[in-house]
């Protein structure tokens, strides 16, 4: 059973349902998220800010669902899911399934000596308010990349 939700100005995503053959289609993620019984399971790929509010609402369906991360900038608002760990719920981290960073991963894998470079964030941004925020909401790519590429090494040196 496929549903998709968006903002109703984004042509594209019209589009893109129709193209796909989605029938149900949501104006409002409330709406969506709290109509249990149309969908078998949720995709989430919001912007940071609404992801936490949301998965809190679809949670209550223990229903699969799959959140990209990061759900918060903040662990403190994340302690809820911390003790209970939802079976149902899944972080995902996408970039690690990127062609370029499985190359990585076997480069590293098959040489015996590495020498890896990572700067986190990618970039700093001036247009928003708190030029730090990339550091929240992108440098968990990185590290999970990092933790991919890497976690078969036996030895460190820094």
């Amino acid at each position: 059973m496929f549903s998709l939700c968006f903002k109703p100005k984004l042509k594209d995503d019209w589009q893109f349902a129709t193209k796909n053959k989605i029938n149900k289609v949501w104006k409002n993620p409330v709406d969506l998220a709290t109509a249990y019984n149309e969908w078998d399971g949720i995709i989430i790929t919001t912007s940071i800010e609404p992801t936490l509010d949301f998965l809190k609402i679809v949670a209550k369906s223990n229903k699969p669902i799959l959140v990209e991360k990061p759900v918060s900038t903040s662990s403190l608002k994340l302690e809820e899911f911390s003790t209970k760990s939802p079976e149902n719920i899944i972080v995902a981290y996408n970039r690690r399934h990127y062609n370029t960073v499985k190359k990585a991963r076997d480069f590293v894998i098959n040489n015996k000596y590495i020498r890896a470079t990572m700067t986190l964030p990618e970039v700093l941004s001036k247009e928003v308010k708190d030029k730090y925020y990339p550091v929240l909401s992108n440098s968990v790519h990185g590290i999970d990349m990092l933790n991919f590429i890497f976690w078969q090494c036996k030895s460190w040196v820094c």
